[in-house]
C-alpha cells in the first residue's frame, strides 16, 4: 500500500485535522493569557491566583514549554506542509486545457477557418496560446485571464522561499545589547566585520507617565454585570495620589560614521531606529539609586535588596519625567522612590514604608532615609538580520497574490477545426469568483 493511500495520510491531509488543532492551540493561547507563564506556583499562591490546583498539577504557569503544545505546534506543521503539497498536486493536475472530447458541436461556425476562429475570439479577449496541427485536425487552445496555476506556482515558490529566510534568520542573524547614558557612545558592531558599522550616541533618555486610574465596580458579579451594560450606570475611576505608570520610555540618539553626525532620531518602544541595515530597539533602562540612611552612604538597584542593621529593605525604580494627565494637560513627575521593607524571601514579601522624594528626608524607625540622587542608562538591543528585507517584500506579494487569486477569473477555450466538419469547442471557467455560466460561443458565431 502506498503511504498516500494510507489513513495516516488522509488524516495529515484533511482540513477538519487542521481545524481541529487550531482549536487545542487557542486553548493554550487562551491558558497562556489567563495565568501569567514563567511565574513559580508559589509566587503564583501568595499573589492569591486562582485556580491553584491546575498551576500547581496540570503546569498551566509554563504552558508554552509543556510536551503538548509542542505536540500540536509540530503536528499543525506536518498537516500544514502536506495539505500544501496535495493542493500542489491538485492544481498541476488541474493545469491542462479543456479536452475537446464531449464539447459542443459550434454549427454556426461550420465553414470557418481556424485563422477565422482565432480572430473572432481574440476580439472577446480569448488570446492563442497554444495551437496543435495534426493530419486533417487543427486543435486551437485560447486563455482569458491570468493563469491561476502562475499564481498558485508563484504564491507556492514565495512560500518556500519565505521558509529558507526565516531558516537564514536562524543561522545568521546576529543581535546585541548596549547601555548607554546622556552623552556615551558606543560602536554597533558584527562578527562579519572587523570595523564598527557606525556609533550611536545618546543624547537625551526620559521617561514619560500617564494617569492610572482605578476603576471601581460592585463586588458582587451580578451588579458588576448590570453595571457594564446599564446605560444609566456611568464608570466611576478614582485617581488616586501618584497613581502613574509609564507610556513610554523616548530615546533621544545620534548615529555618528567616521565622527560625523549622519542621522539623529526618537527611539521608542514600538518605534525601532532603522539604518545601515541595522535595526535598533529600545528595551528598557537601568538605573543605580543613592540613599544616605543616617551618615552612611548606599548605591543600590531598584528591586534589589539590601540591609539597614537588622532590617532588610527594597526601593522600586526611580520616578521622574513628563505627566501627561487624562485631561490634556501636562506636568513633571517629581523625582522619588518607595520604600519596601522585606518580611519574607518570596518576591512578594515586602510592605509599602513610605515614598522618598529626592532630597526630602524621611524618619523610618529609628533610621533617616533620604533619597540624594540617581543616574540611569538606556539600554537598546540592535539586530542585523539581512533576511527581514526580503521577508517583508515576500509577504506583501504573498498577500498581493492570495487577493489575485480571489478575485481573479481565468478562462479557457479548446476548438477543434477538422476538414469537411463543423468546428468542436469546449471551455471552461475557474476561480473562486469565477462565473459559472458557460461562456456562449455559438452565440459569437452566429453574429457573424
Amino acid at each position: 500500500m502506498k503511504f498516500r493511500e494510507t489513513r495516516i495520510y488522509r488524516l495529515l491531509t484533511s482540513t477538519k485535522t487542521a481545524v481541529i488543532v487550531l482549536l487545542v492551540l487557542v486553548l493554550f493561547f487562551l491558558i497562556g493569557t489567563v495565568f501569567p507563564q514563567g511565574a513559580s506556583v508559589e509566587e503564583y499562591e501568595k499573589a492569591k491566583g486562582t485556580f491553584l490546583f491546575a498551576a500547581r498539577y496540570l503546569g498551566v504557569l509554563h504552558i508554552f514549554s509543556t510536551p503538548l503544545f509542542f505536540a500540536a505546534a509540530l503536528f499543525l506543521g506536518l498537516n500544514t506542509f502536506f495539505c500544501t503539497l496535495e493542493r500542489f498536486r491538485g492544481i498541476l493536475r488541474k493545469r491542462g486545457n479543456p479536452s475537446p472530447a464531449g464539447g459542443t458541436i459550434l454549427r454556426e461556425a461550420e465553414g470557418f477557418t481556424a485563422d477565422e476562429i482565432t480572430e473572432i475570439l481574440h476580439k472577446e479577449g480569448l488570446r492563442l496560446r497554444k495551437k496543435e496541427e495534426r493530419e486533417g485536425e487543427i486543435r486551437l487552445h485560447f486563455r482569458r485571464g491570468p493563469s491561476l496555476v502562475g499564481l498558485s506556482v508563484l504564491f507556492h515558490g514565495l512560500i518556500v522561499l519565505s521558509i529558507g529566510a526565516f531558516f537564514h534568520t536562524y543561522l545568521f542573524s546576529y543581535e546585541n545589547y548596549l547601555s548607554l547614558g546622556p552623552g556615551e557612545t558606543a560602536d554597533v558592531t558584527v562578527p562579519a566585520e572587523k570595523e564598527p558599522l557606525f556609533t550611536i550616541r545618546l543624547d537625551d533618555f526620559r521617561t514619560v507617565y500617564v494617569d492610572n486610574p482605578e476603576i471601581t465596580f460592585p463586588r458582587a458579579p451580578l451588579l458588576r454585570i448590570a453595571s457594564i451594560i446599564s446605560p444609566d450606570e456611568e464608570t466611576r475611576f478614582t485617581l488616586p495620589e501618584g497613581a502613574v505608570s509609564v507610556d513610554d520610555w523616548i530615546s533621544r540618539v545620534t548615529v555618528l560614521r567616521k565622527g560625523e553626525e549622519v542621522a539623529q532620531a526618537d527611539v521608542l518602544v514600538g518605534r525601532p531606529l532603522s539604518y545601515g541595515g541595522v535595526k535598533l530597539y529600545q528595551m528598557g533602562y537601568d538605573q543605580k539609586i543613592t540613599l544616605r540612611v543616617g551618615k552612611e552612604k548606599l548605591s543600590v538597584e531598584p528591586g534589589k535588596p539590601f540591609s539597614v542593621g537588622k532590617e532588610k529593605f527594597v526601593v522600586s525604580a526611580a520616578r521622574h519625567g513628563e505627566w501627561r494627565r487624562l485631561d490634556g494637560t501636562k506636568g513633571k513627575v517629581k523625582p522619588h522612590v518607595t520604600l519596601y521593607r522585606v518580611t519574607g524571601k518570596g518576591r512578594y514579601d515586602r510592605e509599602k514604608v513610605t515614598r522618598l522624594f529626592k532630597g526630602k528626608p524621611e524618619k523610618v524607625g529609628k533610621n533617616r532615609f533620604l533619597f540624594q540622587d540617581f543616574s540611569e542608562k538606556s539600554v537598546f538591543s540592535y539586530r542585523v538580520d539581512p533576511a527581514v528585507s526580503f521577508l517583508s517584500v515576500a509577504a506583501f506579494l504573498i498577500n498581493l497574490l492570495i487577493f489575485l487569486r480571489l478575485v481573479t477569473t481565468e478562462e479557457r477555450v479548446t476548438v477543434t477545426v477538422k476538414d469537411g466538419e463543423a468546428p468542436r469547442a469546449s471551455a471552461h471557467t475557474r476561480g473562486v469568483f469565477a462565473r459559472r455560466k458557460s461562456l456562449d460561443l455559438s452565440g459569437l458565431f452566429s453574429r457573424r
